[in-house]
C-alpha cells in the first residue's frame, strides 16, 4: 500500500452488490454516499465511521435503484489529511 489514500474502480455486477474498494494511509472518519447524475443524493452508505489505516472494501447493493448514472463520493478526514473524490458507478 501506497503512503496516500485513493480509490479503485468498482466493479458492478447486475446480480451482486457492487464493490467499492479504497486505501487509507492513516486512521481516518470515511463517509461514502451515492448520488443520481442530476445530483440528488440517494442513499449514504457510511457517515463518519473510524476505519484503520489499510485497505478496505465496502459492498453497496444498488439493484433498488431506478435506472440511470449514479456517481459515489467518498470522504476521509484523517489527522493529518483530509481527501474526497468521486467515481461513477459502472
Amino acid at each position: 500500500m501506497k503512503n496516500e489514500f485513493r480509490t479503485r474502480l468498482n466493479y458492478p455486477d447486475p446480480f451482486k452488490p457492487t464493490g467499492i474498494e479504497f486505501d487509507l494511509p492513516e486512521t481516518a472518519l470515511v463517509t461514502v454516499k451515492i448520488f443520481h447524475n442530476d445530483g440528488q443524493e440517494v442513499k449514504t452508505i457510511i457517515e463518519n465511521e473510524n476505519y484503520s489505516a489499510g485497505q478496505h472494501k465496502l459492498s453497496v447493493n444498488i439493484e433498488s435503484f431506478y435506472g440511470g448514472n449514479y456517481v459515489y463520493r467518498i470522504t476521509a478526514k484523517g489527522e493529518r489529511h483530509e481527501f474526497s473524490e468521486t467515481r461513477r458507478i459502472g
